[in-house]
């Protein structure tokens, strides 16, 4: 069932192995296991006016750079007897599209509408995009 439009839910974070935790108690102090939340960007407040670059924003370089490099990238096929496969034109549309269109690539797959972002071989990953793309959708900016 779709979210109501504008609502995100953010994937959970799951504990610190022990031996990390004991290793950066500042990190893990920082950023605690939390349980899912479903936010309304609305109510989400941004740190003041004034923009600034911050670790979030480089979490989305690498989601943009697995996103294109899962969308383009094919298993060589006569070594694994697979079919050949193109992405869904849809998708293809909106990642190389404006920044409207990329906002709505990032809701469809937050909320898991898009299946077909790869070929199938990389099937696995897209639960990795689908959440990564759930955090993108909460950005206070």
């Amino acid at each position: 069932m779709p979210l109501p439009k504008g609502v995100a839910v953010v994937p959970a974070i799951p504990d610190n192995p022990d031996v990390y935790s004991s290793k950066h108690l500042t990190r893990t102090k920082k950023f605690p296991s939390l349980k899912k939340l479903i936010l309304d960007p609305e109510g989400v407040s941004s740190h003041g006016q004034t923009w600034r670059h911050e670790l979030e924003h480089n979490a989305e370089s690498v989601f943009w750079l697995l996103l294109y490099w899962a969308m383009v990238v094919q298993p060589k096929l006569s070594a694994k007897g697979l079919p050949n496969e193109y992405v869904d034109s849809a998708a293809w549309a909106e990642i190389s599209g404006d920044a409207e269109k990329r906002n709505a690539l990032v809701s469809s797959l937050a909320q898991g509408f898009l299946s077909r972002v790869t070929h199938s071989f990389f099937k696995p990953l897209q639960p990795l995009i689908e959440n990564l793309a759930a955090f993108l959708v909460v950005d206070r900016h």
